[in-house]
């Protein structure tokens, strides 16, 4: 098994920038050094967490844990019909059968 930890740290840091483009000119220099230090830090923390945790596998040593749907991006909003405009319920009730 390959340890991502084991390697310096830096390369592992340089790969996520470069999946962000960090470094290519395509952000203003100020907030390209605030994500750069936002993603050190971030790294940091799942590297602690990892380093400190007593479980058996990785996954659920990730803490904050990972993304696993695009549901999980922010709160959920509630979703209704417009009771005036009955075209989207005919629609569903035609679609069920």
């Amino acid at each position: 098994m390959v340890d991502l930890f084991d390697r310096p740290h830096g390369d592992f840091l340089e790969e996520i920038k470069a999946a962000y483009s960090l470094g290519h000119g395509v952000y203003d220099e100020r907030l390209e050094r605030a994500l750069s230090d936002v993603l050190a830090d971030q790294l940091g923390r799942v590297e602690m967490s990892i380093r400190n945790s007593t479980e058996k596998h990785v996954r659920d040593a990730v803490r904050p844990a990972p993304m696993t749907s695009l549901r999980d991006v922010e709160a959920g909003v509630p979703f209704w019909p417009d009771l005036c405009d009955n075209r989207l319920l005919t629609f569903v009730q035609k679609t069920k059968d």
